[in-house]
C-alpha cells in the first residue's frame, strides 16, 4: 500500500506537459516539488511524459526534427515524434536525470499503435518493438538504481501490447469511453478480463475515473440520489471484483466521498497483511454459494473470515445468499459484506 503522487508541470519549473527540461534549466522547482508531494520514505513521486510528443522548443527537438517528428498536433507547443533510437535515448537520458535528483516513479503517456507519417525513418513501422524497447530499458534503469516497488505506469488507453509493456509495473487504461453510460455497457467484462487487468504482462491494472456528464439535467446529477453517485458505485460494481485499482485525479469524475465509503470495508479487512488473498469471480470456489448471470462475486479470505465484494450489473435488484446472512444488491450496484466461512472437510483446524 505505497502512496503514489504524481507531480505538475507548473509547480516542478517546466512551460508544459511535454518539456524535459525546466525552464532556464533550473532544477530547483523540481526538487522542491518532489520534496513537498512526498516526504515520507513510503511514498513514491512520478511525473508525467509522453515519449511520443515533444516541447517544440526543445533544442534536441529542433536538432533532430527530420530524424524525429511524425507530424503535427493539435496539442499547443508539441509535435509527435517517433521512438527511432536516438528519440528512445533521449528519452531514456532525461528520466535518468529525473531519477538521479530522486523521482522514483515514471509514468509513459499515449503508448498504442501509431504510424509514423515520417518516410525517412519509418519503414512501415507502428512502434510495437520501438515501445518494447523503451520500457525494457526503463526498468533496467530503474534495476540499476535500486529502486523496491517500481512503478513504470504505461498509459495503454484501450490497447494492451503484450511484447511492448512486459518490463513495466502498472497498466492504465478506460479512456477511450468516457461518458454517462452504464459501465458494463462501456466495457463489457469479457474486454475487462482480456484488456484491463494487466495480469497478462505481471502488472497491476490501473483504470480512469471517466464519468462525465453530458445529457442529465444539473439538478438530477450531483447530490445523495443523483447520477454521479450512482455511477461510480456502478464503476466499482467492476472494478472491485475485478480488483482493479483507480487513478484519481484532481478533479476527478468520480464522486470521491462515495468512493472512500466503498474502500473503507476493504481497509478495515486490512487486505495488504500476507494472511490475506484476493478470489476473483472467475476462479471463486463456491464457498460463498452460488450467483446469478451478470453478478460477479469475488472475495478477500483470511482464515475462515471473508468480505465478499459483491457486482450486479444486471438490470433488477438480486437477492445474494451469503453463508449465515442474505443481501439485496440493487441493479448496477456493488455491496461489500463481511462473512464467517464454513470450515471445509478434511481442512487444518
Amino acid at each position: 500500500m505505497i502512496a503514489r503522487i504524481g507531480i505538475g508541470w507548473r509547480e516542478s519549473g517546466f512551460e508544459n506537459h511535454w518539456a524535459r527540461v525546466p525552464k532556464d534549466g533550473n532544477w530547483s522547482l523540481f526538487t522542491e516539488a518532489m520534496g513537498k508531494a512526498c516526504s515520507k520514505p513510503d511514498c513514491t513521486t512520478f511525473k508525467y511524459s509522453d515519449p511520443t510528443l515533444t516541447w517544440e522548443k526543445d533544442e534536441a527537438a529542433r536538432y533532430y526534427a527530420s530524424e524525429w517528428v511524425s507530424r503535427s498536433t493539435g496539442y499547443e507547443g508539441a509535435v509527435r515524434t517517433f521512438l527511432v533510437p536516438s528519440s528512445i535515448d533521449y528519452v531514456l537520458w532525461r528520466c535518468r536525470q529525473w531519477t538521479e535528483l530522486g523521482l522514483r516513479g515514471l509514468y509513459f503517456d499515449d503508448m498504442f499503435l501509431m504510424p509514423c507519417r515520417n518516410p525517412d525513418t519509418s519503414g512501415g513501422s507502428f512502434g510495437i518493438l520501438e515501445m518494447r524497447e523503451l520500457v525494457k530499458r526503463a526498468a533496467v534503469m530503474q534495476h540499476q538504481f535500486g529502486q523496491e516497488h517500481r512503478l513504470l505506469q504505461i498509459h495503454m488507453t484501450n490497447a494492451l501490447l503484450v511484447p511492448s509493456f512486459a518490463f513495466a509495473t502498472s497498466l492504465l487504461t478506460w479512456e477511450d469511453h468516457y461518458g454517462e453510460e452504464l459501465f458494463q455497457n462501456r466495457f463489457p467484462i469479457d474486454y475487462v478480463r482480456a484488456e484491463s487487468l494487466g495480469t497478462q504482462v505481471g502488472c497491476e491494472g490501473i483504470v480512469l475515473d471517466g464519468i462525465k456528464r453530458k445529457t442529465t439535467p444539473e439538478s438530477e446529477w450531483k447530490g445523495a440520489g443523483g447520477k454521479f453517485r450512482r455511477l461510480t458505485r456502478n464503476q466499482h460494481a467492476i472494478l472491485l471484483p475485478c480488483g482493479l485499482s483507480m487513478w484519481v485525479r484532481s478533479g476527478a469524475a468520480v464522486d470521491i466521498a462515495e468512493r472512500i465509503r466503498l474502500l473503507s470495508p476493504i481497509c478495515e479487512f486490512r487486505i495488504w497483511e500476507p494472511d490475506c488473498c484476493f478470489v476473483p469471480f472467475w476462479e471463486d470456489d463456491g464457498r460463498l454459494g452460488r450467483v446469478p448471470d451478470g453478478v460477479l462475486l469475488s472475495s478477500y479470505r483470511r482464515d475462515n473470515e471473508a468480505l465478499a465484494v459483491i457486482g450486479n450489473l444486471t438490470e433488477r435488484p438480486q437477492d445474494i445468499d451469503l453463508p449465515g446472512k442474505s443481501v439485496r444488491v440493487e441493479a448496477g450496484d456493488v455491496q461489500l459484506v463481511r462473512v464467517n466461512l464454513e470450515k471445509l472437510e478434511g481442512e487444518a483446524r
